[in-house]
């Protein structure tokens, strides 16, 4: 099962119902989907302490991909309509 990881700031405070809800995030991915904060920070510590993580982490690496919603045209206009939702 793949899932669906939301890091950094956005993902440090983003409630992930809510974010279905006003269309932020699939709901097909909602059961797949985990906030995980500032991912960096966490990663880099675990690897000072567990070197031998290593390889999996570039193993993990090399299979991610980044989807910039800040560029994407439709979730900026959902993000502007949903803003004030309650």
């Amino acid at each position: 099962m793949e899932t669906f990881y939301i890091a950094r700031g956005f993902g440090r405070y983003l409630n992930l119902k809510s974010g279905a809800k006003i269309g932020l995030i699939p709901q097909t991915l909602l059961p797949r989907s985990r906030v995980i904060g500032n991912a960096a920070h966490g990663g880099a510590s675990m690897l000072l302490q567990q070197k031998r993580l290593i390889p999996l982490s570039e193993e993990t690496a090399a299979k991610a991909r980044t989807v910039e919603l800040t560029t994407n045209p439709v979730s900026a206009e959902n993000f502007v309509r949903y803003m004030m939702f309650e």
